[in-house]
């Protein structure tokens, strides 16, 4: 290996902890403070903040009422199509309510893979014009 190729290497290699540092460890500083008995100091683990989540009335009924939502939906589908429908046993309930869960909660963690993408993004040079171009909208 040329002494050359090993510099470069080591100076890619460097550069590049060096901004997974700068930019993982504020993440990591939230993350801390938002799990934080007392955020002021950083001390203790808390997942009151989580639990404030469903006092929300209209979070705590999107996810009561979303396998009805699932089952209107199939309904309208059925009319709209013209389709018999062969009726539903009450026993069928309990995997459509898991099913739907399943579907809710793979949308959140698609959509947090994405914001936090996009949220690291916004702070290099390529994401800062684009989240300016998209405040103009």
């Amino acid at each position: 290996m040329k002494s050359g190729k090993w510099i470069q290497q080591s100076l890619v290699l460097a550069s590049i902890l060096l901004l997974a540092l700068l930019l993982v460890y504020p993440i990591l500083l939230t993350v801390r403070g938002g799990f934080a008995a007392d955020p002021a100091t950083g001390h203790g683990w808390t997942l009151d903040h989580l639990v404030l989540v469903f006092e929300d009335p209209t979070t705590v009924s999107g996810l009561v009422n979303a396998p009805f939502y699932d089952l209107l939906s199939e309904k309208t589908e059925n009319v709209y199509f013209g389709i018999d429908d062969p009726g539903r046993p009450w026993s069928a309930f309990v995997p459509d309510l898991i099913r739907s869960t399943t579907a809710a909660v793979t949308l959140l963690v698609r959509q947090l893979v994405v914001l936090s993408f996009l949220f690291v993004l916004s702070f290099t040079a390529i994401g800062a014009p684009i989240f300016v171009a998209a405040g103009m909208f």
